[in-house]
């Protein structure tokens, strides 16, 4: 309901609009992939004109959500999602360290022909990872709205983000996790949810 007020209000509005805070990163994970289906289905929305608002429906703004978490399970940077994926497509039996496995909204793998769903183009700066569904009749084809790259969400910061307390630690040492609260849009989020509370203790509860 914030998501879709805040883009009602302002429809070319950028920024990270809800963070969602778990203790556990595999909780993360998981709750992650549920979320995304919420933002598959926003996006559709929006591509199809539900909100009945050209202004929304031909912005280049679109719904996304961000997984935020340590590089044990995602790659942070673009160099590491590069070596990654190419250790992916060599060994037969590598673990895919992605977190995105399949398309929310058709279900299809990500990993169908040599793990064509998973797209790095550009080197440098001009570096670029996304995920495409496999399936050219998905209506996530061309792009699923969804990242897992430090990275990149520092640089498009999403609508929907979801990560782990203690990467919020980050905020004191680095400059780039401002953006998720309006460093560069202004936008500050409009809801922080922090589930499993119970759960925190010690240096954790501190930082919370």
């Amino acid at each position: 309901f914030t998501i879709i007020i805040s883009r009602l209000i302002n429809k070319q509005q950028l920024g990270t609009e809800v963070i969602m805070r778990y203790t556990l990163r595999l909780l993360t994970t998981q709750q992650f992939q549920r979320a995304s289906g919420l933002i598959f289905a926003l996006e559709f929305m929006r591509r199809k004109g539900f909100f009945k608002d050209d202004g929304i429906t031909h912005s280049e703004n679109p719904f996304t959500a961000g997984l935020w978490v340590g590089q044990s399970l995602t790659p942070n940077t673009f160099k590491d999602a590069k070596d990654m994926l190419t250790k992916l497509k060599d060994q037969k039996y590598a673990p895919n360290p992605f977190s995105v496995l399949e398309c929310a909204w058709c279900k299809t793998s990500l990993a169908m022909d040599k793990y064509d769903g998973y797209k790095l183009t550009g080197t440098g700066k001009s570096a670029e990872f996304y995920f495409r569904c496999p399936e050219r009749r998905c209506e996530f084809s061309d792009r699923i709205p969804v990242s897992v790259i430090d990275e990149y969400l520092y640089k498009n910061p999403p609508t929907l983000l979801l990560g782990t307390v203690d990467k919020f630690a980050q905020i004191s040492w680095r400059k780039e996790p401002a953006n998720f609260f309006g460093k560069n849009t202004g936008k500050v989020p409009s809801l922080i949810i922090q589930d499993e509370l119970h759960l925190i203790s010690g240096p954790l509860g501190s930082i919370v």
